[in-house]
């Protein structure tokens, strides 16, 4: 089995009620379709509809915007943001199909002026799944958010990392993983930025 290792936004506690260290993810609409949705098929890629599916990021700064309340705030606090080894047989790669759809958008329309807005959704790296099973969480950090994703917010991690003892992820992948983890909790702690449409596009380095 081939892993990814990625990141979900969750306000769900790994311990107590309802933990996600002992239940996993689960879609809401069991039985049914992974769905992209495009409310706007000519003008912008679209994205998943959230019932159908779990979606996750392999962006941390990703994560960190989920849940999302209305307004891009956090609707409670604190939030936490799970990372996962996810079995890549099983993802639905909705990045890749965000920028197959954008490019075919940009053909058509003949605008590449307005690839922010076309790609918008392109810089989470969204990727979804039907489910996450517990064993493939291998831990957790619990975070707070400043503004939103729109507006230059930023989450702060806090200094504990909660490992998941239930994970059987190989320890080849787990154990970098939770290196890593660590790292941003050790250096990348406080007033990170959240990811944003800008951070998906760099400049052009051609002549």
């Amino acid at each position: 089995m081939a892993f990814k290792i990625c990141f979900r936004g969750d306000d769900r506690t790994p311990y107590g009620d309802d933990p996600i260290f002992t239940a996993g993810f689960q879609k809401r609409h069991l039985g049914a379709p992974i769905e992209y949705r495009t409310p706007n098929p000519m003008k912008r890629c679209g994205d998943i509809t959230p019932p159908t599916a779990v979606c996750f990021s392999a962006r941390l700064n990703v994560a960190a915007i989920f849940p999302m309340g209305n307004d891009g705030t956090n609707p409670q606090h604190p939030n936490y943001i799970y990372m996962m080894a996810v079995d890549i047989a099983t993802i639905f790669n909705t990045h890749k199909m965000q920028v197959e759809h954008s490019l075919q958008i940009m053909d058509i329309s003949q605008a590449p002026h307005k690839t922010p807005e076309i790609m918008w959704a392109v810089f989470a790296q969204e990727m979804a799944a039907d489910s996450i099973p517990p064993h493939h969480i291998i831990a957790a950090v619990r975070f707070t958010r400043a503004g939103n994703w729109q507006n230059g917010g930023t989450y702060s991690l806090d200094n504990n990392l909660l490992q998941n003892d239930n994970c059987t992820v190989p320890a080849e992948v787990r154990n970098p993983a939770l290196a890593f983890l660590r790292g941003e909790i050790d250096n990348h702690r406080l007033n990170q930025p959240l990811a944003n449409v800008p951070s998906g596009f760099h400049a052009s380095t051609g002549t």
